[in-house]
C-alpha cells in the first residue's frame, strides 16, 4: 500500500504470512519422469524379493512333477500336478506362499508407514524425491496411501476400464505439471527432495 509518502520508521515490522507460504510450495522443483519410474521400479522390486521362496518352492515341485512323469509314464501322473500327492512337498509348498506372503505383506505395510509419515517409500527416498501436497497441507494415510495407491489399484481391477485408466494414469506424466491421474485425485505431486 504505498500512498506515495514513506512509511512510518516509527511503525512495527511486518510481513505477508499468507504470501510466503503460498510461494514455498510453488518453489519446489519438480521430479524427473525418469527418476519416478526408477523410484516404482525400486519400490515394486522390493514387494516382490519376498515372493521369490514361492517362485523358487514352485519351480523345484514342477521339475519333480516332470520327473515322475517321466519315470512312471506321462499318462498315469498326469491328473496329479506338482507331486502334492506327498505330504512333505505340500508342506513345502505352503511354507513357502505362508513366508512369502508374510514378507510381502511386511514390506507393503512398511512402505504405507513411511509414505504416511515422510511422503517417500523407500524407492523414492534411495532416489531422492518424495510426495507431497499441492495445497501444501501434510501428507496423510488417506492422501499418500488410500488415494494415491489404493483407490488407482482398485479402478484398475475393474475389467477393460481398467486397463484404459492405467493407460491414461501413465500418460499424464508427460503433462507440463508432470502429475498423474492419481495425484489428481490425491491432490498431490513428486518433488525432488532437498536434503
Amino acid at each position: 500500500m504505498d500512498h506515495g509518502y514513506p512509511a512510518n520508521p516509527y511503525s512495527p515490522p511486518g510481513s505477508d504470512v499468507n504470501a510466503v507460504v503460498a510461494g514455498a510450495g510453488q518453489t519446489a522443483e519438480l521430479a524427473e519422469r525418469g527418476t519416478r519410474l526408477l523410484a516404482i521400479t525400486i519400490d515394486g522390486f522390493l514387494v516382490c524379493i519376498p515372493l521369490l521362496p514361492m517362485l523358487v518352492v514352485g519351480g523345484y515341485l514342477a521339475v519333480q512333477a516332470q520327473m515322475e512323469a517321466v519315470r512312471a509314464g506321462i499318462h498315469e501322473k498326469a491328473a496329479q500336478p506338482f507331486a502334492l500327492d506327498r505330504p512333505e512337498m505340500l508342506v513345502l509348498l505352503v511354507g513357502a506362499v505362508g513366508i512369502g506372503f508374510l514378507g510381502f505383506l511386511g514390506i507393503a505395510i512398511y512402505q504405507w508407514v513411511l509414505i504416511s509419515r515422510t511422503g517417500q517409500s523407500l524407492g523414492k527416498k534411495w532416489t531422492g524425491i518424495r510426495i507431497e501436497r499441492v495445497d501444501g497441507a501434510r501428507i496423510t494415510f488417506g492422501s499418500g496411501v488410500f488415494l494415491r495407491n489404493w483407490l488407482p489399484k482398485l479402478i484398475g481391477s475393474v475389467p477393460y476400464l481398467g486397463a484404459i485408466f492405467h493407460l491414461v494414469d501413465s500418460l499424464y506424466i508427460f503433462r507440463e505439471d508432470r502429475r498423474c491421474v492419481h495425484d489428481h485425485i490425491a491432490g498431490t505431486r513428486v518433488v525432488r527432495h532437498q536434503r
